[in-house]
């Protein structure tokens, strides 16, 4: 833990949980008609090798790896270019899982739990990488062992140290498994005793040689004579070079799609009437009302005076009268309604 808080440079914090997020671009049929926001063909974000994508995971990924920069940068909000790479990047890994998954399981590619010891020790094995750069001393560059599995073995003790460690056990073993698999590719890659003399051939064997050139360009076109029938001719034998794939001409117009005023209403309202059971729900139970209720994963991070981005919300959970379980909401922040409540 004491690792994580170098990385974040924190100290003690006040701990208050954001409890839940709602787009306010929640459309009123939807809404009118009890229909669920989350159900059938609206879970599917994309298709990957004829997979559907669950827009739950995809967007549960984003956010988990979101708290991940927060916490390493120390902040409480990320910007517009961070969020871009970081949907990037879970975007890429979830391609290589989805493509590489199968194939894994084919050939038998895993990853055991004594080994992901021994790339967290680095005794018998070189340690992961992530690792390396995290536990190395700055100035010997020597791998510290003990600060890294001192680090694993206390990050129960607190949410972010855990939710950082559970991030670096699923890179470690995916970094991993993808290493071994280029490995079997590599060693399966051989060069025939033909191919290795024809290299050899074409490196070492040397000619001297003389040559005139005669552009086409010094020949006068008066002592060519061409017909139509030559012309027909070459036409037929070479029609094929000159083929051209189909191409189009677009036009299009763009319409941003913007909430309405009863867009927004109908938005508000289905969060207020939620304020109750939000209230009523104890700490245990509050993850599991987040991902039935909420586009955002329930945020663990402790937070301290001026951290909180909504500055009434800051006011709030600082206040004498702010006691825990007190709620605050809804309210509206970067076109999302959220209600929080302080735990």
């Amino acid at each position: 833990m004491a690792t994580l808080e170098n990385i974040r440079k924190r100290g003690k914090l006040l701990a208050i949980i954001i409890g839940f997020a709602l787009f306010a671009f929640i459309l009123g049929d939807l809404i009118k008609n009890g229909r669920s926001l989350f159900s059938g063909p609206q879970n599917q974000v994309a298709e990957i090798d004829g997979e559907s994508v669950d827009i739950k995971e995809y967007q549960g990924r984003i956010n988990n790896l979101s708290e991940i920069y927060k916490i390493q940068m120390g902040k409480t909000s990320l910007d517009e270019s961070t969020v871009k790479g970081i949907r990037t990047q879970i975007w890429q890994q979830m391609v290589q899982e989805f493509l590489l998954k199968e194939t894994y399981e084919d050939l038998g590619i895993d990853v055991t739990a004594p080994e992901l010891g021994e790339l967290v020790k680095g005794t018998t094995m070189q340690p992961a990488a992530i690792l390396k750069q995290m536990f190395s001393n700055r100035e010997t560059g020597q791998y510290e062992s003990a600060q890294a599995i001192n680090f694993f073995q206390n990050m129960d003790k607190d949410p972010n140290t855990k939710l950082f460690g559970k991030y670096l056990e699923s890179e470690i073993e995916k970094n991993r498994k993808f290493g071994k698999y280029k490995t079997l590719i590599a060693k399966g890659i051989n060069v025939t005793d033909l191919e290795a003399k024809s290299t050899y051939s074409e490196r070492n064997y040397l000619v001297d040689f003389e040559y005139v050139v005669k552009k086409y360009s010094l020949i006068p076109d008066s002592t060519v004579t061409v017909n139509d029938a030559d012309i027909q001719k070459y036409y037929k034998e070479n029609k094929n070079d000159f083929e051209q794939e189909y191409t189009r001409d677009i036009a299009y117009i763009s319409f941003d799609v913007v909430p309405s005023d009863d867009d927004k209403k109908d938005a508000k309202k289905y969060v207020s009437k939620l304020i109750e059971e939000f209230k009523n729900t104890d700490k245990d139970n509050m993850s599991a009302f987040s991902s039935r209720n909420s586009d955002i994963s329930l945020d663990n991070k402790h937070f301290k005076t001026g951290e909180i981005s909504y500055p009434e919300l800051d006011s709030f959970a600082f206040s004498a009268l702010s006691d825990s379980g007190a709620v605050f909401g809804p309210y509206l922040e970067a076109e999302t309604y959220k209600i929080s409540k302080v735990i």
